[in-house]
Parts: structure tokens; C-alpha cells; sequence
């Protein structure tokens, strides 16, 4: 969010780390549903799911820069007519 975005998109809002907040927790809780129980010298469960699930598409997806409105023209018209 801190950094400049590319030129002709936006920078992230705030609602979509919220969005994208929200897909992580559904899918850990997806993901961990029954087996938090932690087991003797090993990592708990809860974290490794969070640590695997957090470069996850379906949430990293909420994350992608927005294309700015009205910025960007892929097609140019000259007279009413394309070039």
C-alpha cells in the first residue's frame, strides 16, 4: 500500500486487504478445520497453514492493483473513426 503504483492503476485500498484479509482466514479455517491439536516437537498446525495459505491465488488475488478509470486507452479514435 506505501508504494507508488504503476502508472494508470491505483493503489490498493484499504478494502481490498480487507478482502484479501478475509480469504486467508476462510481458508485456513478451511484448511485446519479438526486438526489444531499440536503435536510434541512439531510446528502448530494453525501457523504452517497461515505461512502456506498467505501466498495463496485466491487470496494474493484481491491484492492486484485496480486499473485507473478513464486513464487508460487502448484504442484511439480519430474523427469517429479507429485508427
Amino acid at each position: 500500500m506505501n508504494e507508488a503504483p504503476l502508472s494508470n492503476y491505483k493503489h490498493i485500498s484499504v478494502e481490498q486487504v480487507i478482502n484479501a484479509d478475509k480469504a486467508l482466514w476462510v481458508k485456513v479455517s478451511n484448511d485446519t478445520r479438526g486438526k489444531l491439536q499440536p503435536k510434541t516437537g512439531t510446528d502448530k498446525p494453525f501457523d504452517v497453514a497461515f505461512t502456506k495459505l498467505s501466498d495463496h491465488p485466491e487470496v494474493l488475488q484481491h491484492l492486484t492493483p485496480l486499473q485507473s478509470v478513464g486513464q487508460h486507452r487502448s484504442e484511439t479514435y480519430l474523427s469517429g473513426s479507429l485508427l
